[in-house]
């Protein structure tokens, strides 16, 4: 690809006609002459490079190499050398070709080993390079050419010239099959800005060549500023070469893994479900069934590690340990201590102070580091009390409002958890976090999802520390028993839609039946009853009392993929291992998205509760308290010898079956197949009500009563009918193989008469 060296930007082709047009003044034209001049020079200087990456044997760079700031979205837009590769394209560049067989140009920020070459054009020549060195406090690198570039013409500094008080900044653009070189001459080396500490600088645009008052060449500047004092002088910038990077980039890495560890979180398993319905409202089964995690903690004092869950935030309710891996390979359990509310992480005490692994936090203005050479460092589990460490060299850019008004980065690089901004010392600036969403309601497809942003190392420690509204009270391990817990407000809500909206006359209160619930029960003694919430109202939102902004209630339709119509009249011809995979409970559940919610809100919190009652709106202030046992959460006992598992009776499984508060009966909540109490007809969602004709008020009793007996008769509910089960367990089983009834003689004494 050919180069025409003599392009001219339009900015300098529209000065020289201004200042013709409107007479300017000699002073002005012969400044305007000495900058064409300076234009001419330094294009004659400049050169176009072309590095070919490299990824045989070595990975794609966690940053990408060529981005482009959006203007749109305001959000890079990465290129990885993936995609270069794919269409054999070069990474272009512009440089300036110094004395000595060096070229000057941006830094790209990529890694040595992912560069298969660089090639330096002039016009016809071509010529070699390899990087030589990376400059500090310049956003640029030093190339070292293999052979001289004949038609190039070396830029030299003037001797004694001044201060910079003009610029020329080069772009390239294809110009057909050549690439052409444009030159832009300024009179100011950019826009003056005065900072509040009486620091002067000016803004730039580009890399470019300054230029003094009488228009010589007086040094180069990469960055997005340019200081009145500052070294323009390439020879004066400090600088590594390779050797001296590979060290800084390893003292960076060790810097970041001394604080950011590996950590296990242990979970207890799962208990098991009873019922496809009360899976159903789950709404990411693979966390739900977690009983391990691998992941990422930073240690942020001394006796404080703050550490990443990930999809992991719902199974902290069965968490069991918090196991930490120090870089001595050493470990230990640190103590859970509390969930924040907005980022996704966990603060947990380690068993003794560890100030050694505290992490850093840089002490100057996070500002000061702009273009700066730092180290982003990303640190990934890799089995157990294990990290995978990659790294790149960074500059960042202006910093930009994140999270509550905090300043962020916006990187070229796929943004995850365990990403770590490092400075030359050891410090960290910057820290990658998962921020959790805001939600705006609380419905059946609702999930709040994170976004990932860094926060400065200050802003992060901070997180271990955190204001009580900021403490999330309903993640933290509970145990067996109390898993499963809701929040309560004392509702039973029915779904809402467009058609039933519009019946009851709030379509606009409603957005056309998008959101809201219509309560159908309201439980004596609780908060709602208190408050005079009545059947009939329509529950719009909840908002706690510290909360900026309501949420928008959407109950989830309960109906399963029977709508509505459990199978009863088939029940019979159902295998039982159908039961705990496909058919839900048949009455609805009660542990949903609005009781997951107003759990995650605390108990005790006080909510806003906005209704419409007569047509009109009014909001309730209610307090959220402990919910009841439900199905999924009542006392078990399981049975082995007969092979089925029962539970208490709780309020929605008999209102489903219109039975009084004091009548007896456990439900029969699982089953095996080949048990001897399946085997002779009980089957899961059944209600047994006697055990050898003694009343069964709950499983207590239950297990008493079959303790030590070996054959048994079982008054056994189906809904509003009732029969009799006989089996036999253990050796009297045996004895009398074949002896299984599940509808008794009418002869026999002691059978039941079929009544409920």
């Amino acid at each position: 690809m050919k180069i025409n060296p003599l392009g001219l930007s339009f900015a300098l082709a529209a000065l020289l006609a201004s200042t013709a047009a409107f007479g300017a003044s000699a002073e002005e034209q012969a400044k305007t002459r000495r900058l064409k001049a300076a234009a001419d020079h330094v294009l004659a200087g400049s050169v176009a490079i072309a590095i070919t990456p490299k990824l045989d044997g070595v990975e794609e760079p966690i940053l990408s190499p060529v981005s482009e700031k959006c203007p749109n979205c305001g959000r890079y837009h990465s290129f990885g050398l993936s995609s270069a590769l794919e269409y054999e394209r070069s990474i272009p560049q512009t440089g300036f070709l110094l004395p000595g067989g060096h070229v000057l140009c941006r830094d790209l920020c990529l890694n040595p080993e992912n560069i298969a070459s660089i090639e330096v054009r002039k016009g016809e020549a071509t010529a070699a390079a390899t990087l030589a060195k990376v400059f500090v406090e310049q956003k640029a690198v030093l190339l070292k050419l293999a052979d001289p570039l004949a038609e190039a013409k070396p830029l030299e500094l003037a001797a004694d010239a001044g201060k910079p008080a003009g610029a020329v900044a080069v772009r390239r653009r294809l110009a057909g099959r050549n690439v052409e070189l444009l030159a832009a001459a300024s009179p100011t080396p950019g826009e003056a800005l005065q900072r509040e500490d009486g620091a002067a600088r000016f803004q730039m645009e580009g890399d470019a060549a300054l230029l003094d008052e009488a228009g010589r060449l007086c040094g180069f500047n990469f960055n997005a500023d340019l200081a009145e004092d500052g070294a323009f002088d390439p020879a004066a910038w400090q600088g590594l070469d390779l050797d001296a990077l590979a060290d800084a980039t390893a003292r960076a890495e060790a810097a970041a893994a001394n604080s950011t560890l590996p950590v296990t979180l242990a979970f207890r398993d799962v208990k098991p479900q009873r019922g496809a319905q009360q899976r159903r409202w789950s709404r990411d089964d693979d966390a739900s069934k977690l009983t391990e995690l691998k992941t990422l903690g930073t240690v942020v004092s001394e006796s404080r590690i703050v550490v990443h869950v990930g999809d992991a935030r719902e199974a902290l309710t069965r968490l069991k340990t918090i196991r930490v891996f120090f870089p001595d390979g050493t470990a230990e359990d640190a103590q859970f201590l509390f969930a924040h509310k907005q980022a996704n992480v966990i603060v947990a005490a380690l068993p003794a102070p560890r100030p050694a692994h505290a992490m850093r936090p840089a002490g100057t203005r996070l500002a000061d580091y702009a273009d700066r050479l730092l180290t982003l460092v990303r640190l990934t589990p890799a089995g157990p009390g294990k990290t995978k460490i990659r790294s790149n060299r960074i500059r960042l850019d202006t910093l930009e409002p994140g999270w509550r008004d905090l300043p962020t980065l916006d990187i070229p690089a796929r943004e995850s958890v365990g990403l770590v901004v490092v400075n030359a010392a050891g410090d960290v600036l910057w820290t990658a976090v998962d921020i959790l969403e805001t939600n705006q309601s609380i419905g059946q497809d609702d999930r709040q999802d994170s976004n990932t942003m860094f926060l400065d190392a200050q802003a992060f420690a901070a997180l271990a520390t955190p204001e009580p509204k900021d403490v999330d009270g309903a993640i933290k391990p509970v145990s067996d028993e109390a898993d499963g817990a809701i929040g309560w407000i004392g509702l039973d809500l029915q779904p809402m839609n467009k058609e039933v909206a519009e019946s009851l006359n709030v379509l606009p209160a409603t957005e056309n039946g998008s959101f809201g619930g219509i309560v159908v029960k309201v439980h004596p003694g609780s908060s709602a009853a208190k408050a005079g919430v009545e059947a009939g109202w329509i529950l719009l939102s909840v908002r706690p009392r510290d909360a900026a902004a309501p949420l928008k209630v959407q109950v989830e339709d309960s109906e399963s993929m029977f709508s509505g119509r459990f199978p009863w009249d088939r029940y019979d011809e159902i295998p039982a291992e159908a039961f705990d995979e496909f058919l839900p409970t048949p009455w609805p559940a009660v542990k949903n998205n609005l009781t997951t919610q107003l759990m995650r809100m605390g108990v005790g919190t006080e909510i806003v509760a906005e209704f419409v009652a007569n047509g009109a709106k009014t909001a309730k202030t209610l307090v959220i308290e402990a919910g009841p046992k439900y199905y999924a959460t009542a006392p078990t006992f399981k049975w082995n010898a007969a092979g089925i598992s029962v539970c208490d009776l709780t309020a929605e499984v008999r209102e489903y079956l219109n039975l009084a508060d004091d009548a007896p009966g456990v439900v029969v909540c699982k089953m095996e197949s080949s048990g001897k109490a399946v085997v002779a007809g009980v089957k899961q969602f059944e209600v047994v009500t006697r055990v050898n004709g003694a009343p069964v008020k709950d499983v207590v009793e239950f297990e008493a009563l079959v303790k030590d007996a070996t054959a048994f008769k079982l008054d056994v509910l189906r809904m509003a009918s009732t029969r009799v089960v006989q089996f036999k367990t253990g050796a009297a089983a045996e004895a009398g193989a074949g002896d299984v009834k599940a509808n008794p003689d009418e002869d026999d004494d002691d059978d039941d008469d079929g009544s409920a």
